[in-house]
């Protein structure tokens, strides 16, 4: 059972950086033109209208003790792994370690994850209703999802490079 103190997982308050062009939303519209660095929370822009499709990174939007409790209770069940993936026709091992929980089997460059039942992690559910309600929904972002994808980065060798999710599981549009 999840205590009050623990269930109240509302984002903290995001800001735009002073010396960034602001959209309507508040939200930080980048210019990779030059490279950038993340380093203060807020809601970035990864893309921009035109292509039909926006992207937005919402940072640092749980506190530390938030994630902790996260990760407790998703090291607990034990379905955190790390995979194997077939690129350029060798298996490497993928650097983190990941779990995915939703009704199907999540499959992508010769990995597959089983579906691990939403329901086993309340911390998740009540973290994602909380960000819908106060950042996704004011920023008019589709907030509608039955799966979750938990990357853990255990160091700074830990990575996820350039890719895009276009799985029949992920692209529905």
């Amino acid at each position: 059972m999840i205590s009050e103190e623990e269930s109240d997982f509302t984002p903290r308050q995001t800001r735009s950086r002073s010396n960034s062009l602001s959209t309507e939303s508040g939200a930080t519209v980048l210019d990779f033109s030059k490279p950038y660095t993340i380093d203060s929370p807020g809601c970035f822009r990864l893309s921009n209208a035109d292509s039909g499709c926006t992207i937005s990174l919402f940072y640092d939007v749980l506190s530390k003790h938030q994630c902790e409790l996260i990760e407790s209770e998703i090291e607990a069940q034990g379905t955190l792994k790390q995979y194997t993936s077939l690129h350029k026709n060798q298996n490497q091992l993928l650097p983190r370690l990941s779990a995915w929980y939703g009704p199907i089997d999540y499959a992508y460059s010769g990995v597959v994850m089983k579906g691990n039942s939403v329901s086993e992690c309340p911390r998740i559910v009540s973290a994602y209703h909380n960000i819908a309600a106060n950042l996704l929904e004011p920023n008019n972002i589709d907030q509608s999802s039955d799966c979750f994808l938990v990357n853990h980065y255990r160091t700074g060798r830990d990575s996820c490079g350039e890719h895009s999710d276009d799985e029949p599981e992920v692209d529905r549009f």
